[in-house]
């Protein structure tokens, strides 16, 4: 069986110690709730040098969106070639 210092759980159980006494130095909380925010604090702690969840896919929209800039790019070159001869 390894330590907490072996499986790299001593620091993150340090940090949920140090993070749970401040907030509950600064904050009323029931001694019913207090296993439920060490708990979550840590696991919050140990997700964090975890592999992020792959990026979320681009929205493609329901309707295709046409461009028109090619139109707005003749039409400003029309009417300068017109004013200016």
């Amino acid at each position: 069986m390894q330590t907490g210092a072996e499986d790299g759980t001593g620091n993150s159980v340090e940090l949920t110690a140090l993070i749970v006494s401040a907030y509950v130095g600064n904050n009323a909380i029931s001694p019913l709730d207090l296993p439920g925010l060490i708990s979550s604090v840590f696991a919050s702690i140990s997700g964090l040098g975890s592999a992020t969840a792959a990026e979320p896919e681009k929205p493609v929209p329901r309707v295709p969106i046409k461009s028109r800039s090619h139109r707005i790019i003749s039409s400003a070159w029309r009417t300068e070639s017109r004013t200016n001869p």
